[in-house]
């Protein structure tokens, strides 16, 4: 990661940018409850938008939402003075009790958590608008103030995500076997929705040999 670090510095103002912009979807996407909350596969308690087109940018938004998280953790990783911006430790808040291991490639993974606990306690670089040091552990608690907490909750909010969007696969099912010309408007709903599925897959697969850092055991991985 050291190695990364000193290569990818030159990008770090640039990340420090696409936190301001990527932060209102990380915020807006955080809760699994607001999948449900908002409705945004649910089409049926409103007739009027069963032949409706969907909303290609919300949809789109919707399918590359995990991609963004992971992205802006592998990001953050290797270049950890973008963490000087108050949006990129915000959008690190957000995201950091979401998993605990994440994908290097193909069944290889790293601890997350503990390698942001060891990057917050020793990572310093030049501050970016004073000739001082900046200093990462002094925003640790800020950034891990419920971490562990989220870390507790964590599995149980995936597992009412996979319990939502199984019934919201199901449904989608019933609804084109019986007018299959109601795919054509509504794709990218499906496309999104076939995305978020795939993430929890991967995301319960990866996790039931992860042990949280510091957090509670009990009822980890719930069916």
């Amino acid at each position: 990661i050291s190695n990364l670090r000193s290569l990818c510095e030159p990008f770090t103002n640039l990340l420090r940018e696409s936190t301001k912009y990527l932060w209102s979807s990380v915020q807006k996407w955080a809760p699994s409850e607001s999948f449900e909350r908002n409705r945004m596969f649910s089409i049926l308690h409103d007739a009027s938008k069963i032949v409706q087109p969907s909303r290609t940018d919300r949809y789109l938004e919707l399918e590359n939402i995990n991609g963004i998280r992971e992205w802006l953790q592998y990001a953050l990783l290797v270049c950890p003075a973008a963490l000087q911006e108050q949006s990129a430790r915000s959008c690190l808040n957000k995201i950091i009790g979401n998993y605990f291991v994440i994908p290097i490639v193909r069944n290889m993974t790293f601890d997350l958590m503990k390698t942001w606990d060891k990057t917050f306690r020793e990572f310093k670089c030049g501050h970016i608008s004073k000739n001082t040091k900046f200093y990462l552990k002094s925003h640790r608690d800020i950034i891990f103030k419920d971490a562990y907490q989220k870390a507790n909750e964590c599995a149980l909010n995936h597992r009412s995500l996979r319990r939502y969007l199984q019934t919201m696969l199901r449904q989608y099912v019933c609804l084109f076997t019986e007018v299959p010309g109601l795919a054509a408007p509504k794709f990218q709903l499906v496309l999104a929705l076939i995305g978020l599925a795939s993430n929890e897959i991967h995301w319960y697969f990866r996790h039931t040999t992860a042990t949280p850092y510091k957090s509670n055991k009990v009822n980890w991985i719930p069916k």
